[in-house]
């Protein structure tokens, strides 16, 4: 791959392969000609958003020798990605892109991931590899359901057939779910959640209310919890979305890619195909998700602070608008009272905050979905005057549309392109990483893809983007505790735009 990525290789959201230089117009010909090769991809997938960038435009020469990712495909459909990294430890991840928007009932997805755990009620204890220091985590969201172990690069074979052993022969009997459900109520009350995830859960709840992403991943206690979860609604759902055409299987570290797809393919191999079945893109066309404005508070005037989100419907995390979210993300940033440069970074949000004497902490979220996505800022302060820290947030999350710092944006995407650089600190967090690319992008996208995308991000994509998702658009808020002075739907609506001459 050459360092000069020329106009033609590199679209304003993706990048493509190599080019030449661009030759001259010839009279009479269309000054927009149409693209061919993978440029006709790109433009055929991403439209007019895949303007050029310059031709001048350059990578970094050490991000271009990264280590590649091999992918290797099943016949069943099946998917193997593996980095080999020079660390004498490995991390292995099963992803499956099925989460709790695509259960026939609430809890199902929770108990059915419960059920393919490691050592959960539908497998057996993975005893020995966990005698050798092999740590499993589990977890479950709205569209993915994943389970990684970390371990010595000795154990790599060793942990892809404890892992891919639930999935081969997962059982889901009667006793099984039971017990599952059992344990999923004692953790739900045992546990309660946080108040940023009581805020957000809520802002799903109602901001996406009557579609599929309004269910919670967790059922609440006080909501019935998992009690409503059959045995049928467990094995309907697992045979439907658990399908070999919907397996990533994901390694990083001191991995062999053969020895890897060799575990996979003795492991599950023997599962039928069915690439024809249902896929989550088939499941999210057949049930979309969107925003309704909407408002949803529970009050609590005990509490000395009230938590509130102010939220927008963005884009799909494979729309050409996501990196310019990332970006706008970053730019707006987050801070908190304790810190001691509120009032002396370029942050305008953070300004702001600093200088009221009842704001404690702002973080701006960004969370993408296969079709849809929510942005906006989660905001901590106490009752007095709310409406000045309400007005403050408002007032910056559509001042983008009309003004934009060059310097702050050009800080921004430095800082952006250190935590992308960061992500990959361990191989915990490159599976992890690979496992969302596979099932977001159909790649392992790599990392001066994700620069060269980044830096194509300018000031007026950067407006563009806030004009059509934010300005004078709907808004979710969500609030709890003492939001006595928080201003109504309304007010925070009307502040969505400007009324110019």
């Amino acid at each position: 791959m050459a360092t000069m990525l020329r106009a033609a290789a590199l679209g304003r959201r993706g990048m493509a392969g190599g080019s030449t230089a661009i030759a001259p117009i010839a009279p009479g010909a269309p000054l927009f000609p149409r693209p061919t090769g993978m440029m006709a991809r790109l433009k055929g997938v991403m439209g007019t958003s895949a303007n050029a960038l310059p031709p001048s435009y350059t990578v970094d020469r050490e991000l271009l020798e990264e280590t590649p990712t091999e992918v290797t495909s099943l016949p069943n459909g099946v998917r193997v990605a593996t980095q080999k990294r020079p660390t004498g430890s490995a991390s292995v991840g099963v992803y499956i892109d099925a989460g709790s928007r695509f259960e026939p009932a609430p809890g199902v997805a929770h108990v059915a991931h419960r059920l393919i755990a490691p050592g959960g009620f539908g497998t057996s204890p993975p005893q020995a590899l966990a005698d050798q220091g092999v740590v499993f985590e589990t977890s479950a969201t709205r569209e993915m359901t994943s389970i990684l172990a970390r371990g010595r690069s000795a154990d790599t074979s060793a942990m892809i057939k404890g892992l891919t052993a639930c999935l081969a022969s997962p059982d889901v009997s009667e006793s099984a779910v039971g017990s599952a459900k059992e344990a999923a109520a004692t953790a739900a009350e045992a546990i309660s959640p946080t108040p940023e995830e009581e805020v957000m859960d809520n802002l799903h709840s109602w901001g996406f209310q009557g579609t599929a992403l309004a269910r919670p991943v967790v059922p609440l206690p006080s909501e019935g919890g998992v009690t409503g979860v059959t045995q049928a609604d467990v094995s309907a759902y697992v045979a439907e979305h658990f399908q070999p055409h919907r397996l990533v299987i994901a390694a990083a570290g001191e991995v062999d890619h053969a020895s890897a797809v060799a575990a996979v393919t003795e492991a599950l191999g023997s599962l039928p195909s069915n690439k024809a079945g249902t896929s989550s893109v088939d499941a999210v066309k057949a049930a979309p998700a969107f925003l309704t404005g909407s408002d949803i508070r529970v009050r609590d005037d005990y509490k000395p602070l009230a938590q509130f989100a102010v939220a927008f419907e963005s884009c799909g995390a494979a729309h050409p608008d996501a990196p310019a979210f990332l970006v706008l993300q970053e730019l707006l940033g987050e801070w908190h009272v304790a810190s001691t440069t509120g009032g002396y970074v370029s942050n305008r949000l953070a300004n702001a905050l600093d200088d009221l004497p009842n704001a404690v902490s702002f973080s701006t979220f960004n969370m993408s979905y296969t079709d849809t996505g929510l942005f906006g800022i989660r905001c901590v302060g106490a009752a007095p005057d709310l409406d000045d820290v309400a007005y403050s947030v408002m007032h910056e999350l559509v001042r983008p549309a009309f003004k934009l710092s060059p310097a702050a944006l050009t800080a921004a995407k430095a800082a952006l392109t250190t935590r992308i650089l960061g992500a990959h600190n361990t191989t915990a967090d490159s599976v992890a990483m690979i496992g969302r690319e596979m099932h977001m992008f159909g790649r392992a996208m790599p990392v001066a893809e994700w620069i060269a995308r980044l830096d194509a991000v300018d000031a007026p994509v950067i407006n563009r983007i806030v004009s059509k998702y934010i300005y004078d658009r709907e808004i979710a808020v969500s609030a709890i505790h003492n939001t006595y002075t928080l201003p109504d739907l309304t007010w925070l609506r009307r502040r969505t735009f400007h009324n110019t001459f």
